[in-house]
């Protein structure tokens, strides 16, 4: 019975080995998986493409089964809960990937998430332009996966940015205050007018920007800021001057005492309200209450606060530093007489004169006592410009002169305004005139603007100084002939009320006798004595031309007298002298360095021709 049983076993035993050692043909082999790992996060598939449905979703390295062989056409079968799937197969590698992060900046405030979608948990608010870590790869279904305080969370991807923000420098064009959110309910901090802000590039979204003040960042409004730093001018308060903390005037925050200085933004006047700063802050308050008067604008007619012994300091600083002698010395008096007397600013006077007169010293200044360049005119300056008695009587004239035509609203010459800036637009043609006046103004008496603030202008109107008393004397052998197309009206005496005597027609000579200050000229033709206001001297050479007329000019070597010579030598006697712009008369053409001249006292000698000045030819 044993060996019965014995054999049955082995005979079965054989039986199954012959039956698993040899499979039937269309029996299936084992599958074989090997372990990969998703390198991003990505999404599994029924089948192989898009097209088909998705059946499951795989984290970052994330691991599962990759079935051996499986991988064609850009896809992998795996083992996803048991079942099958698929993923696309440049996304899996077969080693454990390592995580890497890359900066990103959030485009405005973003909420964090714990998972892909606003239906999961809400974390909190990352602000705009932080630095966050998105992990590479980790974009699916618009979301990201980020690093944010040691922890993993997902926000939306298209309201981040892979580019660092950019700011450009600004200025805060008033006080303002930055706030958290684009809107007044979440102040932050305080800005200072013309601080030096940042503002994002890009950033402005319905009126508000993205600024940074002092490393803290937040947001305002864009009107708050400008790209170039405020300019600020100084102005003066004319009248006791109430500021506000906004144009509406709502709120007066204090007054400003007459005559204070005062910072106002250049650009910011609207509706006569601007804005200021006081104590560095932004205020506004009316612009007609404040002026910014300086020397170049001041009003004319404002007596000045200077003394004469200011005046005559700057004269006698001036000819101590060049050794000149000036014919203002000790006349700062003068000034501030004929100021009073007319009602012009004495500093004003000093400033004019000192300028047109080289400080005193200028040649018709010297000879004439013509302080001003008065009726100089280009054509012949010495022989057209006035004569004054004395320093003072030019200055007094100066000051009539001016009040009447060039500072009062109804002079001649009015420019507009009655300050040195409108005097420039008739009384120079040289544009910048004021400017210079204004330094030697500047020069002499530092501007006090509260002073100017609170004194009035004296409107009292003079009269047209005329002309005052004076005249050239010429040689009484000097010979003028009158040109082709003009002629020169005669009378019995300067003026035309007699009626005219007699003419003087083209071609014909005369002798030239005397000009008076009012250009009344006496003339002796025919071996009579008459009076002409014919010839202009502005123009004198559309109608006369003298032939023989010299003035000896020795101003630019020196002044003083120059010698006359018994010949043409500087090595023969001197038998006479002539003074600096003394009138000769002309006897023969230069000889070499040399003219013959006979002055008033018939004295006959030779001259250097570099002191000769051919007058009126």
């Amino acid at each position: 019975m044993k060996a019965f049983i014995s054999i049955c076993f082995t005979v079965l035993l054989t039986f199954s080995f012959i039956v698993f050692s040899h499979p039937q043909q269309n029996a299936v082999a084992s599958e074989v998986y090997f372990t990969y790992y998703a390198k991003n996060d990505l999404v599994a598939y029924s089948g192989r493409g898009h097209q088909y449905s998705k059946v499951g979703t795989f984290d970052f390295q994330t691991s599962f089964q990759v079935k051996k062989g499986s991988i064609r056409n850009g896809w992998a079968e795996i083992k996803l809960n048991g079942r099958k799937a698929y993923v696309e197969s440049k996304w899996i590698v077969n080693r454990k990937p390592q995580a890497t992060y890359f900066n990103y900046y959030p485009k405005e405030p973003i909420s964090y998430y714990a998972g892909r979608g606003t239906n999961t948990k809400r974390y909190g608010s990352i602000a705009e332009d932080s630095v966050i870590k998105i992990r590479k790869g980790s974009v699916l279904n618009g979301w990201s996966e980020i690093q944010y305080k040691g922890n993993s969370y997902y926000v939306q991807h298209n309201k981040l940015s892979n580019k660092a923000p950019i700011y450009f420098t600004y200025y805060a064009t008033v006080d303002f205050t930055l706030y958290n959110e684009r809107h007044t309910g979440t102040p932050k901090v305080s800005v200072p007018v013309d601080a030096v802000v940042k503002v994002k590039k890009g950033s402005v979204k319905k009126g508000w920007s993205r600024i940074e003040y002092n490393g803290i960042k937040g947001y305002a409004p864009y009107s708050n800021i400008y790209k170039n730093k405020n300019v600020y001018f100084t102005y003066y308060t004319t009248t006791n001057m109430p500021y506000y903390s906004s144009t509406s005037f709502t709120n007066k925050v204090g007054t400003l005492q007459t005559g204070v200085g005062v910072l106002v933004k250049k650009g910011s006047v609207a509706n006569n309200k601007v804005q200021i700063k006081v104590n560095g802050k932004s205020y506004f308050a009316l612009y007609n209450q404040m002026d910014n008067i300086t020397y170049s604008n001041v009003d004319l007619r404002i007596p000045a606060n200077v003394t004469a012994a200011e005046i005559n300091r700057y004269i006698s600083a001036y000819e101590q530093k060049t050794g000149k002698k000036s014919v203002f010395r000790g006349q700062g008096q003068a000034f501030i007489d004929a100021g009073n007397k007319y009602g012009v600013n004495a500093l004003f006077l000093a400033a004019i004169g000192i300028h047109e007169s080289a400080y005193g010293t200028s040649n018709l200044a010297i000879s004439k006592n013509n302080l001003f360049g008065l009726k100089a005119y280009d054509a012949a300056p010495y022989e057209s410009a006035l004569r004054f008695k004395s320093v003072a009587d030019s200055i007094h004239y100066e000051a009539q002169y001016v009040k009447f035509n060039y500072i009062d609203p109804n002079g001649t010459y009015y420019g507009g305004a009655p300050t040195l800036a409108g005097m420039n637009n008739s009384y120079s043609t040289d544009a910048s005139w004021h400017t210079k006046i204004a330094n030697h103004m500047k020069n002499i008496k530092a501007f006090d603007a509260k002073y100017y603030a609170t004194k009035k202008p004296n409107t009292n109107r003079v009269g047209n100084p005329g002309y005052p008393a004076g005249s050239d004397y010429y040689p009484a052998d000097t010979v003028a002939k009158v040109k082709n197309g003009a002629k020169l009206s005669l009378y019995q005496s300067p003026s035309t009320s007699g009626g005219k005597k007699a003419t003087i027609s083209a071609e014909e000579t005369f002798n030239l006798l005397e000009k008076r200050n009012d250009f009344w000229v006496k003339v002796k033709y025919k071996n009579k004595l008459y009076w002409t206001n014919s010839l202009k001297y502005y123009e004198y050479t559309k109608t006369v031309t003298v032939t023989n007329l010299v003035r000896v000019e020795t101003y630019n070597y020196g002044g003083g007298t120059t010698p006359l010579y018994q010949t043409a030598n500087t090595s023969s006697e001197v038998i006479a002298t002539a003074d600096n712009n003394q009138f000769v008369t002309l006897l023969q053409n230069p000889s070499g360095n040399f003219i013959q001249v006979k002055d008033s006292n018939g004295k006959i000698g030779w001259l250097d021709k570099k002191y000769a000045k051919f007058s009126l030819k």
